[in-house]
């Protein structure tokens, strides 16, 4: 392998990301964004916390109580894989930013709580 290059299996989610980047707007793509976002975990966790904070934001901005548990779910995933990666210190004040700037849903707002979040 030449110096540089990617193992493989990575260019396959450098690719999948870039993808994903270019049909965020879509709603149709957001189940891809989430197996991208899996997929990336463990080779590209930074990207990986952008797919999934980004789908949270996108569900909150859908309204509705199913979207909110939804995205409570994927936060209980953002917290895990912030923990995993040593960024568990920007947790707390991603959850604050995140209540204080939907602190007018107060359903979102009642799901965090329901969630343990």
């Amino acid at each position: 392998r030449a110096a540089g290059q990617n193992p493989p299996g990575e260019n396959d989610v450098d690719r999948a990301i870039a993808l994903v980047d270019a049909h965020a707007a879509d709603q149709a793509g957001w189940g891809l964004e989430l197996e991208v976002a899996k997929a990336a975990e463990r080779s590209r966790p930074a990207e990986a916390l952008k797919l999934y904070r980004d789908h949270v934001e996108r569900l909150i901005a859908a309204r509705g109580r199913a979207n909110y548990a939804e995205a409570c779910a994927l936060l209980r995933k953002v917290r895990a894989l912030m923990k995993r990666t040593g960024a568990a210190r920007n947790w707390a004040s991603y959850l604050d930013e995140l209540r204080q700037h939907h602190r007018t849903l107060r359903a979102f707002l009642e799901e965090l709580d329901a969630a343990g979040l």
